[in-house]
């Protein structure tokens, strides 16, 4: 499978999606469609934010507010499977 990018132009740019092989992207092409974007980088306290581990009190919430009878992902099985 050859690497490439496709670029899906929208006139928001809040909805872009990058395709890229990840064994062999280039990623030179990749850093200058971002550029372009506009994307910008985190800042330190929200790279915190997301890099720290869920509290136990996050993970309830999550949980509890979950139709138990909904799958909320591909595997297809609801919460109360679990």
């Amino acid at each position: 499978m050859s690497s490439r990018v496709v670029r899906a132009k929208y006139e928001d740019k809040s909805h872009i999606d990058i395709f890229t092989d990840s064994s062999n992207g280039n990623r030179e092409e990749c850093r200058q469609f971002i550029q372009e974007a506009g994307i910008t980088k985190l800042s330190a306290r929200h790279t915190y934010i997301l890099n720290r581990p869920f509290t136990n009190l996050e993970i309830e919430t999550a949980v509890f507010q979950m139709d138990g009878s909904k799958a909320p992902g591909p595997d297809g099985f609801p919460p109360m499977f679990f």
